[in-house]
Parts: structure tokens; sequence; C-alpha cells
């Protein structure tokens, strides 16, 4: 029996064999996430937008389709996909309403609030290797808005919202990151550039599946 396997016989609700990065099941045992009480007790860290301690990131794009087709491409396509790309790539979420648990080979029916995503970050050809947790903790359909929330896991704290906006039969999309680490220099100067590809990298998966589509 493997290394990984002897954690999961441990009472454990995530199967760490189903979840390809490393960095990640040891960050899981380490913390022991693996277990589902204790991802349970995991807190967001929602500040307020006005606090001038965070940092403020706003990248913009038009995707060519209605908003409604937009809102519901953000909703129902899978994090494996959305995730997916030179610096990111999805774990597994855990629904935090009813304990159920989504790996990267699940097919994905839609977002719920209170689910929280598992990334891995991969920066600079791999010299750099991250772990976040991210909350969904609201989808106003009618605003068109998502808004989710670090976890107390990572190395930031922060929110991110997402934004639609209908504007001649094309959808703007805005999404603002408010963040904030113990490390000013990370903030300043790294975080800002990677992000932005990480973020442009997402927006640009959800218009390829509806340019797919159609």
């Amino acid at each position: 029996m493997g290394f990984y396997s002897v954690a999961i016989a441990q009472d454990s609700e995530v199967n760490l064999e189903r979840i390809s990065q490393r960095k990640l099941k040891k960050s899981l045992l380490s913390t022991k996430l693996f277990l589902a009480d204790n991802l349970r007790k995991l807190v967001p860290t929602c500040p307020n937008v006005n606090d001038s301690t965070y940092y403020r990131h706003t990248y913009t794009t038009f995707i060519d389709a209605p908003i409604d087709s937009v809102w519901k491409a953000y909703n129902t396509m899978s994090p494996s996909k959305m995730w997916q790309g030179k610096f990111t790539s999805f774990g597994f979420a855990y629904a935090r309403n009813n304990g159920q648990l989504f790996y990267q080979d699940e097919t994905f029916d839609h977002l719920e609030e209170g689910q929280i995503q598992f990334l891995s970050l991969r920066y600079m050809g791999g010299i750099f290797k991250l772990n976040i947790a991210h909350e969904l903790i609201s989808i106003d359909e009618k605003t068109k808005r998502l808004q989710f929330c670090y976890m107390e896991y990572g190395k930031s704290q922060g929110t991110q919202i997402i934004i639609l906006k209908e504007e001649n039969g094309r959808t703007e999309v805005t999404h603002d990151t408010y963040y904030k680490s113990d490390s000013k220099f990370r903030d300043k100067r790294i975080y800002p550039f990677f992000h932005e590809k990480t973020v442009e990298a997402l927006h640009a998966h959800v218009g390829d599946s509806i340019k797919n589509q159609g």
C-alpha cells in the first residue's frame, strides 16, 4: 500500500490518488485537510473591498456572445478546464453544503455557493509552486456576479469578484481582485504579473468554450 493510500485509509473522504499534483497532496497531508471534518472548518478571508490595506488588480475583457450564454458558461464549465493553464491547474473541490467532493476527471454540472476549489500554481518554470484554495461565496444571477474568497490556507488573503455586463450584444467581463500577503514585495512585484496571466487564461477558456459550442 502506497504512502497516500495509507493516509486515505485513516478516515479520509478525500481520495488523494485522484489528485495529480504531488505538492498539493503533501500539503493536504501536512495540514490534515484530507479529512472532511477539517475541510468543513476552513475559514474564508473575505475583506471589505474598501479596506486600503489590500491591493487591487482589475482585468477587463469582452466575450463575443450574449450575456446569458456567457453567464451559463461560467456556471457550468468544469473547473478542470477553467483553471487549465501555464500557471494553474485544478486539484479538487469540496462542497460545504453537502460534503460532496469533485475531482479532475469527473463530469461537472454547475457551480454552487459554498464550493471550495483547491488549485496548484506553478511559476517560473516550476521554481515556485504554491497551493491555494478559494470558496465561491456568492452567485448572483440577477446582477451576473460571482465572488470567490481565499481561504485561510494559502499565502494570500483576499477576494475575487467577476461581474458581467451586456454591451451591444456582447459581454464585458470585469475581474476584480483584492489581495494581500505577508510580503509587500510579492504583492507589488510578483503577484500582479502572474495573476494577470492566470485570469487572462481563465476568461479565454470560457470564451473558447462558447465558440466551440457555436
